[in-house]
């Protein structure tokens, strides 16, 4: 028998919802060949198809402005859950913003964007029972979207760098 009150059931219910709502718009083929081009799964994901290349929204992601760069695909992929003010979805997605768990271990939240988080999470002190799907993102705009993380909504957290995100990367999957 389950100890979980019916509040508790009817707001994993509600995660799961706003999960699928969020992801919806990631069309499956995308994510399927993520580990194949990097490169082209993100122009899949971030620019809309129709677009022009000399789009404003194309510009900033041809930008050699890492943070304007970070900004703008975090404003495309992330924020959906994480809000545009990084203030999360209280109950259901965590805060970026003076987030205690972003900013404690650099390398930590490398691994989250690249292998995704699915479980329990304490962030500012408050447990959150959600998922987050790892980012098809290549090591530069990982880079890019945790430098605009760190230093947005008044976190004081350090750059990443896209050899940061190589290293970690290169590591040896847990448990094997």
């Amino acid at each position: 028998m389950s100890t979980a009150s019916p509040l508790t059931v009817k707001l994993a219910y509600g995660q799961m919802a706003l999960a699928v709502v969020a992801f919806a718009f990631v069309p499956f083929s995308v994510l399927k060949s993520a580990n194949s081009d990097p490169t082209r799964v993100v122009a899949a994901v971030v620019v809309d198809e129709t677009a022009s290349e000399s789009s404003p929204a194309a510009a900033v992601l041809d930008s050699g402005d890492p943070v304007a760069r970070g900004e703008a695909l975090f404003g495309q992929s992330c924020a959906g859950c994480h809000q545009p003010t990084g203030l999360g979805i209280p109950g259901v997605f965590p805060p970026l913003a003076s987030s205690d768990f972003l900013l404690a271990d650099k390398d930590r939240a490398v691994r989250v964007v690249l292998n995704g988080l699915v479980g329990p999470v304490t962030v500012n002190g408050v447990t959150y029972e959600s998922a987050m799907p790892p980012m098809p993102f290549s090591d530069e705009e990982i880079a890019a979207v945790l430098s605009y993380v760190n230093q947005a909504w008044g976190n004081q957290g350090s750059p990443v760098s896209a050899a940061d995100v190589a290293r970690i990367r290169a590591e040896p999957a847990p448990g094997s």
